[in-house]
């Protein structure tokens, strides 16, 4: 069985502003979109809680590393 797709990256695009309701640019929803993948990447790894291997693991581990302790510190940094 052969699968004749012929999106675009512009359809793609288009459907992604549909799902979610967009009305924005093609640029802005280039950067909404890639701003949904690395948020669900984001959203992945700290649920698994992996060891961190590529670069954006490792920023990733940053990342929460930073929020953690802007929540465990909240106290001094609200002062």
């Amino acid at each position: 069985m052969t699968l004749n797709c012929r999106w675009t990256i512009e359809d793609a695009l288009n459907k992604f502003a549909e799902d979610r309701n967009y009305t924005e640019s093609l640029e802005r929803l280039r950067e909404l979109q890639a701003e949904e993948i690395l948020a669900d990447a984001f959203q992945n790894y700290m649920i698994k809680e992996n060891a961190p291997k590529t670069l954006l693991e490792r920023f990733f581990k940053m990342l929460s590393n930073l929020l953690r302790m802007f929540s465990r510190n909240s106290d001094v940094i609200d002062s």
